[in-house]
């Protein structure tokens, strides 16, 4: 009896002493004292379940643990961070946006043997679904590297180069001797697109050393999802006569101006001619979507010869013109008229012309000429610049 309780007792101590010895290095630790009896599993995505995994695997402690995506069994495990790339936007034929990815061997959780390395096979880093080629994988130190020791990591760069716009993906595949890892690359390719209008701006006839003209303006819109840019001194006059024109201010600067899409800036342009004759300039805008044009064109005259046309049709008591200065500059004229081959005359009438505009004025006849035209005829009409002296005649005809 006292043989058999000291073997017990011995025996005891003994299994008790086994809680108290650390595994060895690189030991099989996992186990399980479940009543279930099974084991721990890990799956080839680095996930799974364990039970009770510290060196008290004799106590009657069954905890379960889950391992985490970060951790593994056996050899080390790789991992791509991150998962996903997202390039945001990148310019058309603006040059490459770079991004890079890192590969990892993570340490395992549990071993039985020194963890074999994550290699990498020849071609194993590829593309996919990249329809349109628009990405591509320039470098990093993972390209031409076949193997990747516990615990190092090793990146990959790759480009995006967008051919035209508008949203982009692919996929970037590493293949290793723990399966397939994969990166979601996205992206989206942006370009400038600006227009300037009008694309014509005529400014009349201007006299010769009057001064600046009232001013035209043409704007420029960013069209494209790209910001438009105008660099320093990209706001110019060109062309056979740029002489004649002036630049006098908008919102544009010529220092350098940006728009996002669907901003929008102005350029005002004069006419002020040094000579007579016709002129025609073009005011070019610079930007990073090429250069936009517009044709500007004067007349400058040496004396401000008045307008007149006719206005429907003539009756036996009145008749209606249209009348201006000749220029952009307001003005007044006289209008005379007499039934031809005759001094049977119209009212004579003195009209203001504000600038820019040709008002419509209805001339009455005098009693003379309404006799003279009562048979019809024709009525000649003259408008004089008092200033200038200038003169425009019209004849017009009444009929029966």
């Amino acid at each position: 009896m006292t043989r058999k309780l000291r073997l017990t007792l011995a025996s005891i101590l003994a299994v008790a002493a086994l809680g108290a010895i650390a595994p060895a290095a690189n030991a099989y630790v996992y186990w399980s004292n479940s009543s279930s009896g099974s084991i721990g599993r890990a799956n080839d995505d680095g996930t799974g379940t364990a039970s009770r995994y510290d060196r008290q695997f004799l106590s009657s402690d069954s905890r379960t643990g889950h391992v985490p995506n970060w951790s593994c069994w056996q050899p080390a495990c790789p991992r791509i961070i991150p998962s996903s790339v997202d390039y945001e936007t990148c310019l058309v034929s603006g040059g490459p946006c770079h991004r890079t990815v890192t590969l990892h061997a993570d340490q395992p959780y549990y071993t039985l043997h020194p963890p074999t390395p994550v290699t990498i096979p020849v071609n194993g880093i590829v593309l996919i679904d990249d329809v349109a080629d628009e990405f591509r994988v320039t470098g990093g130190t993972c390209v031409g590297l076949t193997s990747l020791p516990t615990a190092a990591n090793c990146g990959i760069t790759v480009a995006f180069n967008p051919r035209s716009v508008g949203s982009k993906s692919a996929t970037l595949r590493v293949d290793t001797n723990k399966g397939a890892r994969s990166v979601t690359l996205t992206g989206i390719g942006t370009a400038p697109a600006g227009s300037l209008s009008p694309s014509y701006s005529a400014f009349g006839s201007r006299l010769v050393s009057a001064g600046l003209s009232s001013a035209a303006t043409f704007t420029l819109v960013s069209n494209g999802n790209h910001g438009l840019t105008i660099p320093e001194d990209g706001i110019n006059l060109t062309g056979a006569d740029p002489d004649q024109f002036q630049v006098t201010g908008g919102t544009c600067s010529a220092a350098s101006t940006s728009l996002a899409q669907y901003q929008s800036c102005t350029v005002t342009v004069a006419f002020d001619p040094s000579s007579t004759g016709s002129k025609v300039a073009a005011l070019e805008i610079q930007t990073n979507d090429g250069t936009k044009t517009a044709t500007i064109t004067g007349t400058g005259t040496a004396t401000a010869e008045p307008t007149i046309s006719g206005v429907g049709k003539p009756t036996k008591t009145s008749l209606k013109v249209k009348v201006g200065c000749g220029d952009e500059n307001a003005c007044t004229v006289r209008l005379t008229g007499k039934k031809v081959g005759t001094n049977a005359a119209i009212t004579p009438e003195t009209v203001f012309v504000p600038a820019g505009q040709q008002p419509s004025v209805t001339l009455a006849y005098s009693r003379a000429l309404k006799t003279a035209v009562a048979r019809g005829g024709r009525v000649s009409v003259t408008v004089t610049n008092p200033v200038s002296g200038a003169a425009k005649s019209i004849v017009v005809q009444v009929a029966r």
